[in-house]
């Protein structure tokens, strides 16, 4: 990171950052480009979870090439400037790697959705038996992760 001060090395920090956020842009690989979508998540133990259709573009990246790319922003706001090019963003942020897995099974997919919307409520979740069975559950396990502060 060319600006040290600006790098998040606290690891409790990190984990509380991945905790307050729940938008990740998710970038793949389809071989020829790369295709970045936003999406909801969840974190919990080293891994985001997220839920998407069974089909798509992005299911169809993610079979033939589970690795993946991501960054959140956590608190972003606008710093005034005095002239042009003198504005700016407060913010923190957090870019990483890891590779997607599908979840399959009742057990597993109703975990991950747990995981997702423990994101963004305590309440307890009920999910449909035909909810489960059309939606596809990732895991993302965490391989790399960095933050940054501005």
């Amino acid at each position: 990171m060319r600006k040290a001060e600006r790098e998040i090395t606290d690891r409790d920090e990190i984990e509380a950052l991945l905790r307050e956020a729940n938008l990740v842009h998710l970038g793949l690989w389809d071989g020829e480009q790369v295709y970045v979508v936003p999406l909801n998540y969840g974190y919990r133990d080293h891994a985001l979870y997220v839920h998407s259709a069974l089909e798509g573009r992005k299911i169809d990246i993610l079979k033939r090439n589970p690795q993946v790319s991501f960054t959140i922003t956590v608190r972003q706001g606008i710093i005034e400037g005095e002239k042009g090019c003198a504005w700016s963003n407060a913010f923190c942020s957090l870019m990483g790697t890891g590779k997607a897995i599908f979840l399959e099974g009742l057990e597993a997919k109703t975990d991950g959705l747990n995981a997702l919307m423990a994101q963004f409520t305590d309440k307890p979740q009920v999910y449909s038996d035909e909810l489960i069975a059309k939606t596809a559950v990732i895991r993302i396990d965490l391989e790399e992760l960095t933050g940054k502060r501005h």
